[in-house]
């Protein structure tokens, strides 16, 4: 019967944690289309001003 009661509670965690989880999941987000600004997505002018970036494209 001691047996019975470790397995029990051995096995507690087992049973309540995917109840757990399941009872307290949020709802997902869905995800929100952003169209391309060029004033939000600005590059550095460090960036720009290098030679690497500079050169011409072949």
């Amino acid at each position: 019967m001691v047996y019975l009661a470790w397995l029990v509670i051995l096995l507690i965690p087992y049973w309540l944690g995917p109840l757990i989880v399941w009872l307290t999941r949020k709802a997902g987000a869905r995800p929100v289309f952003e169209p391309f600004t060029a004033g939000r997505h600005s590059v550095l002018r460090v960036f720009t001003s290098s030679p690497i970036c500079s050169r011409p494209v072949r």
